[in-house]
């Protein structure tokens, strides 16, 4: 696993805004300073280039330079930049001004012709410092929070990777164990029917590593998302868990901005933790939220204590025969979207998972109708959906008991 690390990134498409040509202005705004004074007085146009030549190359290097990070900073950049360049210059001019002012007694300069060559070339050279200090000092600004959370990432990446090696060396070393125990008696005594202990072992390995890889796989970008069918996908997820004769009802008619397989990994989780928990006979709904945009998932089981209902969603808690990753998996699903994850009492006692999906923008998570397209993609993705989202009103899938 490698992490690379770019400290600065910008694109072209974050440039806009009121303040993208703040330091162009700031530098024609002198050029142009100095062609109104040049109409506007009776000296001669050599004298004018002759004692202000220097200031005016200062003006239009500013132009040049603002041209430059108006193609390659963003807004916010290019607003600090111009603040310090404007900031630099008028305190340039005061300063100077002040200074001349106290060692000119008779103020004779100031109120001389001269006075204008004085604060325009003063003018230059403060808002010049100023925006090429204010650009280097945002940048290693930018530099040094990129690079902060960069080494947060890391961090995060970091403990991730010592959870599955804790995971590896100590949940998966555990059941390869007992199956090579198994396998050893089934040899020495004959007896094939250990080897079905031995099954029991695999299936344990193979749900811990389909775990391992979904919170391998958590980089997820947010904002990559669409409306998807909370029905369809709920259903769907049926197809994938063996919820040994729980009875499923899907009653939910509503839209989430998500990517598909994601909120079928959550739902999957929550069918399988019902099933682990909730016993073999018990009943499991999804439903949508009456006060809020987003969805429940409900089952009639004994519930989870109280003081127990934010340890469930930490990794490696269990206190059953699970891997202790499912519920910690929904956990972070929840946190890459924004979504409000709250664990409460159910209707029948049960445990009831509330997701909000709303974060303040109805628009992308509220109950929308899909297009057809839409509607016949989020289905299954490959046509081979088992739920009807279509009547999503008073849609029921259930999922009977096997006799």
């Amino acid at each position: 696993m490698s992490t690379c690390i770019q400290l600065v990134s910008v694109t072209r498409g974050e440039v806009a805004g009121s303040w993208q040509y703040g330091i162009v202005a700031a530098g024609t705004t002198g050029v142009l300073g100095l062609a109104a004074y040049g109409v506007a007085s009776d000296e001669s146009v050599l004298r004018l280039l002759a004692v202000t030549g220097l200031p005016l190359g200062i003006f239009l290097f500013v132009v040049a330079f603002g041209v430059q990070l108006t193609g390659r900073e963003t807004p916010r950049h290019v607003r600090f930049v111009t603040g310090g360049g404007i900031a630099a210059m008028l305190g340039y001019v005061v300063l100077v001004t002040w200074f001349y002012a106290v060692v000119d007694h008779d103020h004779a300069l100031l109120a001389s012709a001269e006075s204008f060559y004085l604060t325009y070339g003063t003018a230059s050279i403060g808002l010049a410092f100023g925006v090429v200090t204010a650009h280097h000092y945002g940048r290693q600004r930018e530099q040094a929070h990129q690079l902060k959370a960069a080494n947060e990432e890391l961090r995060v990446q970091n403990q991730r990777l010592d959870e599955f090696a804790s995971i590896i060396s100590h949940d998966l070393r555990n059941p390869l164990a007992v199956a090579r125990g198994y396998v050893e008696l089934a040899a020495e005594t004959g007896n094939v029917d250990h080897l079905d202990d031995v099954q029991a072992c695999h299936d344990r390995i193979d749900a811990l590593v389909e775990q391992v890889l979904a919170l391998a796989r958590m980089e997820r970008d947010p904002e990559a998302t669409r409306p998807v069918d909370v029905a369809g996908v709920a259903t769907d997820a049926l197809e994938t868990v063996d919820a040994e004769g729980c009875n499923v009802v899907v009653d939910v008619d509503c839209t989430v901005a998500v990517e598909r397989n994601d909120l079928r990994q959550v739902f999957e989780n929550v069918f399988r933790n019902s099933n682990e928990h909730a016993g073999p006979d018990a009943e499991v709904h999804v439903t949508c939220l009456d006060d809020d945009v987003g969805f429940a998932i409900e089952d009639d089981g004994p519930g989870i204590p109280p003081a127990d209902r934010e340890s469930v969603f930490e990794r490696g808690y269990s206190n059953a025969d699970g891997t202790g990753l499912g519920l910690a998996i929904v956990a972070e699903i929840a946190d890459t979207y924004d979504w409000d994850l709250a664990l409460t009492d159910g209707t029948d006692g049960g445990a009831r998972f509330e997701f909000r999906t709303g974060g303040g923008d109805e628009e992308s998570t509220a109950s929308t109708p899909l297009t057809a397209a839409e509607s016949g993609d989020d289905a299954g993705g490959d046509g081979t959906d088992s739920g009807d989202s279509d009547g999503a009103d008073d849609t029921v899938v259930e999922r009977p008991a096997p006799r």
